[in-house]
């Protein structure tokens, strides 16, 4: 019986020594296995959002691209437009308001002036705009400030003296 009893228990203890053993070479293996996963699972992630982050930007500058042009074409657009608008306005008032003497006066010369003076006389589209958008402002400027606006008239005499450099009565 003392002999059975001692050998049972050195195979049990060499039983437990190798399931022990087991455990543990399984653990480290589940271990070393999970530690792989998730370093995959990392770098798998900082790819995915380094590539989210370039698309991201790429779309970004994408985008400011077109928005810049879209902002650079409109600019265009209003500004030829008022520019058109505003030309026909100086032209409308001038006639309008009590210049019928001078009607073929300004068909001839003031006309010239306000559409082939830029071209003739080689002056910047600038100048031109800043005439037509420079009195808009001033009438705005003068509402808003609360000072007397400048009138149709006070610019059509101001144009005439642009043109002549001298007094419109003298002109006319």
């Amino acid at each position: 019986l003392e002999r059975n009893k001692t050998e049972g228990q050195t195979k049990t203890e060499g039983q437990t020594k190798t399931e022990g053993q087991a455990k543990t070479e399984g653990q480290a293996k589940t271990e070393g296995q999970a530690k792989t996963e998730e370093q995959a699972k990392t770098e798998g992630q900082a790819k995915t959002e380094g590539q989210a982050k370039t698309e991201g930007q790429a779309k970004t500058e994408g985008q400011a691209k077109t928005e810049e042009q879209a902002k650079t074409e409109g600019q265009a657009k209003t500004e030829e437009q008022a520019k058109t608008e505003g030309q026909a306005k100086t032209e409308e008032q001038a006639k309008t308001e009590g210049h019928a003497k001078t009607e073929g006066h300004t068909k001839t010369e003031g006309q010239a002036k306000t559409e082939g003076h830029t071209k003739t006389e080689g002056q910047t589209k600038t100048e031109g705009q800043a005439k037509t958008e420079g009195y808009a402002k001033t009438e705005g400027q003068a509402k808003k400030e609360g000072q007397t606006a400048v009138t149709g008239l006070d610019l059509f005499d101001h144009q005439y003296k642009l043109l002549f450099k001298a007094p419109i009565d003298t002109v006319i």
